[in-house]
């Protein structure tokens, strides 16, 4: 070969071999993060009342591993909060959600904040109170939860999971 070809042709070389490693790269990651099945699982139940306790609806979210989500109390200004919405009820009064499962806390360095994260399973439960005489066994209460699944290295889009509660 030409002495004068024998740069070009190396760089030729060189820069083909680190597009075919990125692209490898770039193709392994994109698997990681789009994996075929949601690793995110709501459902929904409502515990009518006991004694001097108020009705419950309970959201229960399990998570996959190596999956984890984030709390309902996220901070702003670091990952996605997830938000549980509540359809529009008639005469059905539901209160605020609190966490069941307390989330785990830690210093996250991406964020450079503390986060909350929920791994294996996260219950949510909110008050639900209903006029004298209403029926408990026919109440059915819908919404959503929204929610991002993040694992280390990669996370999926946030989705919406739809659940419908009615009494056990």
């Amino acid at each position: 070969m030409p002495t004068r070809l024998r740069l070009p042709v190396l760089w030729l070389c060189l820069f083909t071999t680190l597009g075919i490693a990125f692209a490898g790269f770039a193709a392994a990651n994109t698997a990681i993060a789009s994996d075929d099945e949601e690793p995110l699982h709501v459902t929904a139940v409502i515990r009518p009342p006991q004694g001097d306790s108020p009705g419950q609806l309970v959201v229960t979210m399990s998570i996959d591993k190596p999956w984890h989500t984030y709390s309902i109390t996220q901070p702003q200004g670091g990952p996605f909060t997830t938000k549980i919405k509540i359809n529009e009820q008639d005469r059905v009064k539901i209160g605020s959600f609190s966490a069941a499962t307390k989330p785990e806390v830690h210093f996250d360095e991406d964020f450079k904040m503390n986060v909350e994260i929920h791994e294996t399973k996260a219950m949510w439960t909110a008050p639900v109170s209903l006029p004298a005489g209403a029926d408990w066994a026919n109440l059915t209460i819908s919404g959503s939860v929204s929610a991002q699944a993040c694992k280390a290295g990669a996370c999926l889009p946030p989705q919406q999971f739809l659940f419908q509660a009615k009494k056990p």
